[in-house]
Formats: structure tokens, sequence, C-alpha cells
């Protein structure tokens, strides 16, 4: 029996940013309290200076040298040496990329970030699914169950990202990908009872090992139809399976999907790894798809991917960004 591996893009962290964008507005709130905290921070600051330069101005015969231009020489509160500090009290300062960390933390576990999340990962799965539902004839109760399993598998990359993003402990890491393992094969073993078909099960398992890509056909599929460059049913099944052999043979699933993405969070300079992969990927894959495409349909697909690929590197510098701020 095939062991099915349950993948989808490796863009956990575009979900972070997308997720983000969704409590923008019930985060402002702790922005703008931040802001006011900066604010009065500034003010303090300006005041200190000036009572610094009435000091000077009280004492023009003082023996003391000059003060550097950029210093402050209004003497501050005696405060403990460093090792006299309890540990317990030190707190790291207060920064945006903590603040949002934070937030999206608070956020991310909340009631409703689950419910978007769960609702958000059922219409993904009807999206990407479509075909294959009409291709098994799929209708009522059946389809309803269909798109609940898949809706589990779509959402799956992204939950194990920002899991392993919110825990540093290697003991939880390491439930959460055992966690991580059962539900795929939980999910393999269900889908394979509900089809109860070897054939529509291959068909599904071979469709599932090119989801990432249908995922991302949507986004192709459009921006050819923008440019008035629509492509042909042929032309759409040979790219799929182009980018699949190209994801495939350049090892960028292996080293950002599954136990790898540990790996990757543990190293700095994730976003520029990610390009190195992204663009080898690309490298690989522009001969097939200069076969495949006409000229004008290979300079939109390739601008599209160059977005595609930018939109992930960001993410990956939020998530890096808001790590750094933790640690």
């Amino acid at each position: 029996m095939m062991k099915m591996k349950l993948k989808s893009p490796w863009l956990l962290s575009l979900a972070l940013v997308i997720l983000f964008s969704v409590f923008f507005v019930w985060s402002s709130t702790r922005m703008q309290s931040l802001e006011s905290q900066v604010a009065t921070l500034k003010t303090d600051l300006s005041q200190m200076r000036e009572g610094q330069g009435e000091l000077q101005n009280e004492a023009p015969d003082s023996q003391d040298p000059a003060p550097d231009e950029n210093s402050v020489a209004l003497e501050s509160p005696a405060v403990p040496e460093p090792d006299e500090v309890p540990e317990e009290d030190v707190k790291k300062p207060e920064t945006p990329e903590r603040a949002l960390g934070e937030l999206f933390r608070a956020f991310a576990e909340s009631d409703t970030a689950k419910q978007l999340q769960k609702w958000g990962n059922q219409s993904r799965a009807a999206r990407v699914y479509d075909a294959l539902i009409d291709e098994f004839n799929l209708e009522g109760d059946e389809k309803e169950y269909f798109l609940q399993l898949t809706s589990s598998s779509v959402g799956a990359q992204e939950k194990l990202w920002s899991d392993l993003l919110a825990t540093q402990d290697p003991a939880e890491r390491q439930e959460i990908i055992a966690q991580y393992e059962a539900d795929s094969e939980k999910l393999k073993l269900d889908m394979q009872d509900f089809l109860n078909n070897e054939e529509d099960f291959q068909r599904f398992s071979d469709f599932e090992e090119r989801r990432p890509i249908y995922e991302q056909m949507g986004g192709i599929r459009s921006s050819m139809q923008r440019s008035n460059l629509p492509l042909s049913s042929v032309q759409e099944t040979q790219l799929v399976e182009a980018m699949q052999q190209a994801r495939t043979s350049s090892g960028i699933a292996d080293r950002w999907e599954g136990n790898a993405v540990v790996n990757q969070i543990d190293n700095p300079g994730m976003a520029e790894r990610f390009r190195a992969d992204w663009d080898n990927m690309q490298q690989e894959l522009l001969a097939p798809a200069s076969g495949i495409l006409e000229p004008a349909q290979l300079e939109v697909f390739q601008r599209q991917q160059a977005q595609t690929r930018q939109g992930v590197m960001t993410a990956l510098l939020f998530a890096e960004s808001t790590m750094k701020a933790t640690e």
C-alpha cells in the first residue's frame, strides 16, 4: 500500500501573514498603546535634556569637564549593577515585533481564530478538490464528508508550522511532530475506507501528492486570464506535472514540509534559504515550462511565480522577526 504524504504548500508562514491581517483591527488598540508609550518616552527624554541645559546654565563655574554633546549630564537615579538585579525582574523591552508576536500567538489560540481557520480550510478544500469531487460523483452527505476529511488535510502543514513556532521545547516539538504524523495516517485510513475502491484511492493519493501545485493553479490561471492568455486544459495538465517534477527533483518539499520544519525554524536565515531553494526549483522548471507555454504565457507565469516567492519570503521574515524578538 502506498504511503501517502499529506502536504500543502510550504507556506505555513504565508498563512501567518494572512491570519495576522484578519485580526489587525483587533490588535490596533494594543499598537496604539505602544505608540503612546513611545511618545511619552520621547517627551520625558526631551524634558531631561531641557533640564540638563538649565543645570549647566546655573553652574557655569563648575570645574567638571564639559560633557560630550551627545551625552546626558543629568544624574540618573542610582540603579543596582546588572548582577544585582533579580533575574525575574529583568523584562525584555517592548518592541513592535515582540508586541505583534504576542498578539499573533494570543489570537491564534483563541476560539475565534480556530473557527476562522476551520471555515477557511473548508472553503479552500472545496476549491482545490472541486474537480476530484466531480470525478468521484460525490453529492450531498458524501460530498460533505469528503470535504470534512480534506479540510483537515489542507490546513495540516500550516498548523504544523504555527504549533512549532509557538514553542522552543524539544520534547513538545516532538509531540507536535508525532501528532502531525498520526493525523496524516488517520486521514489516509479514513479516506481509504470512505472511497472503498483501490483505483479511486490511488487517484486521490496522486492528486494529494500534487495538491501544493493545484493550490497554486488558481492564481496562475487568474494571471493568465487577466493577461488574455488563458491556459488550455492540455497546457494546465502538462504544467501541473512539470511543476510537480521540479518540486520533487529540487528537494524543496523535503526541506520545507513535515519534520523538516523544525530544522528550518531552528536555523536563522529562513527567508534567504527559501529564496535559494525556490530559485533552484524555478531553474529546473524553466525548460519544461518553455515547451508547454507560449513565450507571452511563460512571461506571465514567471512573474506570478516571483510574486508567490516574495509572499512566502515576507511571511518567513515576519516569523523570524517575532521569534527573535521573543528570545
